[in-house]
């Protein structure tokens, strides 16, 4: 007989595979810290003039004095017209070379402009027509002219008119003067309205004025962003105290980080008076959270020179 089959054991199932693991999530990044609102602003103050100085420093405190006296003959006068009497004068001039004569008690000193005339003339001969004719023109209290020579030099003696305007030619003054810079001719000088503020000559140009600047730099030193809400400067000189408000001389007044602003502020320096000048500069500042800082700076100097002359004459 045939042999009985073993019977067919039941099949084996697959193994079960482990369940897939849920993916890892990315880790969360920390929080990014808000920033940090800082207020920290810092201002310099430094006078500066591209005027002769010893040692080319370029400071106001080394400029060189300047030359007062007029020793040859001038090409160009320049007059400061201050308006008023003959009572101002101030020169040494001898009375046989200055005279000075008011009608209707001269040219007022306020702000009223005045037609002037400035002309050669020989105060012996006062009816002969002038040679030469140096200004003519309606000038401001305040302003300068230039007497300039047409043929290179101006004359010995010059006479100077001045009119009520040029359509009324009421005369106020005439003041006849000698303009050779053989006979004591000073920067400052006085001649009745008119005063001597610079010439040029074969010796260079001199004047009683230079410009010289206000380097004012303002630094952000802060993280934040400042805004520049408050910005003033001082000067003093021998005529007093000026104060200013220099947000206007600021062309953008948001100052980010660390990126130095130059505010200039021009000035003017008298140098025929030895004088002591300050200057100061106060800032503050406001960062866009509300946080306030403020800084100040100032500076001094000495410049210029005395008078080599003059007197008051009545």
């Amino acid at each position: 007989p045939n042999p009985t089959p073993a019977p067919t054991p039941p099949p084996v199932p697959d193994p079960t595979p482990p369940p897939t693991p849920e993916p890892t999530p990315e880790p969360t990044p920390p929080p990014t810290p808000a920033p940090t609102d800082e207020c920290d602003v810092e201002v310099d103050i430094e006078c500066t003039t591209e005027e002769d100085t010893f040692g080319d420093t370029g400071l106001c405190d080394d400029l060189i004095p300047v030359v007062t006296r007029c020793d040859s003959r001038a090409s160009v006068l320049v007059f400061k017209y201050n308006g008023g009497d003959c009572s101002q004068s101030f020169n040494i001039q001898p009375p046989d070379q200055f005279e000075c004569e008011d009608t209707d008690d001269g040219p007022p000193p306020l702000d009223e402009p005045a037609y002037i005339v400035l002309e050669s003339r020989d105060p012996l001969n006062p009816d002969d027509p002038p040679a030469e004719e140096y200004f003519r023109g309606t000038v401001d209290v305040g302003d300068n002219f230039e007497a300039i020579a047409p043929d290179g030099t101006i004359d010995a003696d010059s006479r100077l008119l001045v009119y009520r305007s040029e359509e009324d030619q009421t005369l106020l003054q005439e003041v006849f003067f000698h303009t050779s810079c053989s006979q004591n001719l000073f920067l400052k000088d006085r001649f009745g309205s008119a005063q001597v503020v610079g010439f040029t000559n074969d010796d260079g140009t001199a004047s009683c004025f230079i410009d010289a600047t206000l380097d004012i730099v303002l630094q952000n030193d802060g993280t934040s962003t400042n805004q520049i809400i408050t910005m003033t400067s001082s000067f003093t000189d021998s005529e007093g105290t000026f104060t200013d408000n220099c947000l206007d001389n600021i062309d953008d007044p948001v100052i980010p980080p660390g990126e130095p602003v130059l505010v200039p502020k021009t000035l003017t320096l008298d140098m025929t008076v030895r004088q002591e000048y300050v200057a100061s500069v106060f800032v503050e500042a406001q960062t866009p959270g509300g946080l306030t800082c403020e800084d100040e700076d100032s500076t001094s100097w000495v410049s210029g020179n005395p008078p080599q002359g003059g007197r008051l004459r009545g």
